[in-house]
């Protein structure tokens, strides 16, 4: 068996004269205050712009279904359903609706609630307004709130249908809207 060489420690790892050091330690300390003055900036730069305020700058953002709620020409129409309740929140100057759903019961495997709307437009048939696949949920829907004169919920299979297919577990007048 050959003997191990000597160890020999290299220049840089010598201990330091400096009263409880090292140039080692020197040396992972600088990269510790350049990464906590990079830090600081960011931090500094992020309390001048804040990316949680509108394209005005000027509040904070809004989601869709807030800025209906918050409409000045809203309309809130809320229904019992088998249990839960459905609620719409209509503005014909937003074309906007929103519909929030809370302890509706639990949708069979391959079924949707489906919203539609009453379109004047188009001589009173129901248009597809959109889906909710949750029992509990908020969705701003699709269609022209605008001439719609009631909504309602039916369930219809999974992807939604161009008709709907069940009776409605909810409708909503629209007219006085």
């Amino acid at each position: 068996m050959r003997p191990l060489p000597p160890i020999v420690r290299a220049a840089d790892s010598e201990p330091s004269a400096e009263p409880g050091g090292s140039r080692s330690r020197r040396r992972w300390l600088a990269p510790l205050v350049a990464a906590a003055a990079v830090v600081a900036v960011l931090g500094a730069g992020g309390v001048a712009w804040h990316p949680w305020t509108d394209e005005s700058g000027q509040g904070p953002v809004t989601s869709a279904a807030d800025r209906v709620r918050n409409a000045p020409d809203a309309v809130t129409v809320t229904r019992k359903v088998d249990g839960g309740e459905a609620t719409i929140i209509a503005s014909r100057s937003l074309n906007q609706l929103v519909v929030s759903t809370e302890g509706l019961p639990p949708l069979p495997a391959g079924k949707v609630y489906e919203m539609w709307l009453n379109d004047a437009d188009k001589g009173m048939v129901p248009v597809p307004g959109g889906l909710m696949t949750a029992a509990d949920s908020t969705v701003v829907l699709d269609g022209n709130v605008s001439h719609a004169t009631g909504a309602g919920i039916t369930v219809e299979p999974a992807g939604g249908s161009k008709v709907p297919t069940s009776d409605p577990v909810a409708l909503f007048n629209l007219e006085n809207a």
